[in-house]
Formats: C-alpha cells, structure tokens, sequence
C-alpha cells in the first residue's frame, strides 16, 4: 500500500512477467495442467502490455494437451472474441476443430474450418504467410479425413474452398487433383474430367500430378 504509483506499475510489469515465465517453463516441462492455471492467473491480471491473444492461444494448446476437448472450445472461444484479428486465430480455430473432431461433432468442425478459410481471410494483418499455412492445413486435413470416410460432399465442399485460396500453380493443382478424385468416386466423370483439363491448362507442374491421375483412375476403375 505504501508504494509509489511508478513503484507499482514495475511491480505489476514483474508479477506479469514472472508468472507468464512460469506458465511458459511448465509448459515445456510438458506439465500442461500447471501451465493452464498459470496461464489463466496471468490472463486474470487484465494487463494492458499483455499479449493476450499470444498467451490464450498458449492456454488452448495446454488445454488441448491435455485433452480438455470442450475446454478447448471454450477457451477458444474466448480467444477469437476478445483477440480476433491476432494471427494467432488462426492456429485456434485449427485447434478448436480438432476438439470437435475428437468429441464426433463433424459439422462443428466443418463449420471451424470454412470460418477459417472464409471470413477469416480479411484478418490475416500482418502475417498473412501464418494465416495461409493454418487455412491450409486445417482445410486439407479435414477435407482428407471427410473422403477417406467417403463424405464426398463435405470434402468437396472443402477442397473446393482450398482451390479459391491464394497459392502458386502447384498448390492449385493438388487441390483440383483432389476435386477431380472426388468427382470420379461420385460418378461424375464429366466434371472429373474437367478439373484433369483444368490441371493441364493452369500448372506447369501438371505432368507429375496427372501421373497420379492415371494411375488413380486406372486403380477405380477395375
């Protein structure tokens, strides 16, 4: 109480930085339990030099560490309401649709994922190569599952939003492969056809995708 006011602004600084340096080392002990108390103590502070985006993204990966599925959810929640153009938004919603998953809420994590690769576009700030790299494997990791489970639908609908992403020649080309496999395990051979065409006319790199083609198409059909 007898403290200066500059006396108490440092000693906030240090309590701030302490228990963030705390949660930090519990968390690479692999202690994730510990680390999440901590994280939510620091949170609790309301400090303004805090980077709270930063720290909640860590709290969600503790949670998510820990299996918390539904803690995740919540705890992300949080994170893209009270931080939501941080690029750290974009490895939440990655976590968050994981957590889904792992609870069976399938469509809950489709809708994650097509937030992530829709609206949260426009969100990207200052690190837009982050937000890609998360778009894209969220996305094509999801979509992946969905047609391994033969969700021909869903996975479409997915690769079909990773095909309209900024990306080089290569990158358009896997996803229009993909398109083009789920068109043929959906007995559309036209629009199969069309995405093999499509690849052919865009990539330069066409020639090693379209051997994966051949071989895909040749292996459906006996």
């Amino acid at each position: 109480v007898s403290l200066q006011l500059k006396d108490i602004s440092t000693y906030r600084s240090l309590v701030l930085l302490a228990q963030t340096e705390i949660a930090d080392t519990f968390m690479m002990a692999g202690q994730f339990d510990r680390a999440a108390d901590y994280y939510r103590r620091v949170l609790k502070l309301g400090d303004l030099d805090l980077n709270e985006a930063q720290v909640r993204l860590k709290l969600v990966k503790s949670l998510y560490e820990l299996k918390d599925w539904k803690g995740v959810l919540a705890e992300g929640q949080q994170c893209i309401e009270k931080a939501a153009l941080s690029s750290q938004v974009a490895e939440v919603r990655f976590l968050m649709a994981e957590a889904n998953k792992k609870l069976g809420m399938y469509q809950e994590a489709i809708q994650q994922t097509l937030e992530l690769l829709n609206t949260e576009q426009e969100r990207a700030g200052k690190d837009p190569d982050n937000w890609a790299y998360w778009q894209k494997r969220t996305g094509n990791k999801l979509a992946n599952e969905l047609y391994e489970q033969g969700d021909y639908i869903n996975a479409l609908l997915i690769y079909e939003t990773l095909f309209k992403l900024p990306g080089n020649a290569e990158w358009h080309s896997q996803a229009l492969y993909q398109i083009g496999l789920i068109y043929e395990r959906m007995f559309q051979p036209d629009r199969a056809s069309a995405a093999y065409t499509e690849i052919i006319s865009q990539s330069t790199n066409a020639a090693p995708v379209l051997n994966n083609v051949a071989k895909s198409s040749a292996a459906y059909s006996t």
